[in-house]
Formats: C-alpha cells, sequence, structure tokens
C-alpha cells in the first residue's frame, strides 16, 4: 500500500527544490523594455581588496548552474594553486522564455542537422546590455 501511495503521488510533491547556497536571482527590465532573469553566485571566501574576479555568461538558464558548482568545486580543491573563486554573473530570460526560441527565432524546425541553425541578433543585444549595466 505504501508504494502504491508513492507512485500516485506528483514527483514535485516529494522533491525538495534545488537551491545553491550565496546566489540570487533577479529579473531586470532594459532601456528598451527587454526582460532579464539575472544570476549572480558569490565565493565563499571573503572578497579581496580589488574585488572579486567576474565571470559573465550568456544563456544563464543553461550554463549558470554549471559555471557556478565548477567555481565551488575549484575553490574548494584549487586553493594550492591560488584559485579563490570568481563570482559568477550569468544573463537569462524571464520564466517561461524559451533560451532555444531566442538562438533560433526564424530558423524554423530543424529537420536534418544543426547546419541549419542561424543565430539572431540576440547575442549582440545581451552582450552590450551586460556592458552597459555593469558601469
Amino acid at each position: 500500500m505504501v508504494a502504491l501511495a508513492v507512485a500516485a503521488t506528483p514527483l514535485s510533491a516529494l522533491a525538495e527544490p534545488y537551491v545553491m547556497d550565496r546566489t540570487d536571482v533577479r529579473d531586470m527590465i532594459s532601456e528598451d523594455h527587454a526582460h532579464y532573469r539575472i544570476f549572480i553566485h558569490r565565493p565563499k571566501e571573503p572578497a579581496p581588496e580589488t574585488g572579486y574576479p567576474v565571470l559573465y555568461l550568456l544563456d544563464g538558464e543553461d550554463s549558470f548552474p554549471v559555471a557556478a558548482q565548477t567555481s565551488e568545486r575549484m575553490a574548494r580543491f584549487g586553493g594550492d594553486e591560488g584559485y579563490r573563486g570568481v563570482l559568477v554573473v550569468a544573463i537569462g530570460y524571464p520564466p517561461g522564455d524559451s533560451t532555444l526560441r531566442r538562438a533560433l527565432p526564424k530558423a524554423g524546425p530543424i529537420k536534418h542537422s544543426l547546419n541549419h541553425y542561424r543565430p539572431s541578433n540576440q547575442y549582440s543585444k545581451n552582450k552590450a546590455y551586460l556592458r552597459d549595466s555593469s558601469n
């Protein structure tokens, strides 16, 4: 009976959310009214006098978790090499928006290979937004 009750329970009711320590997520709107989700991960060690080095990433929904956890791992095991951590900042999209839809707005369905890939100008917009917002 217990196994049956567990099988009938939705997975979301059984799982706990995955949370990364020292991580913030903020929603921002640019001057041209584009919506962005900004992911920020701070190292465990206090910032040096010169400040943390910063790693900026695009497609935050995909790239941020891996980069933040890699930074944590490198800080744990790279101390002998002088690695003390990096501030990871990733720009993403608002909830419900598709990274793939933004990357392939005019490509249509991908039929046989990624040779059909035609990047949008979103990369240039994101790069400019990060550059202008960090000053």
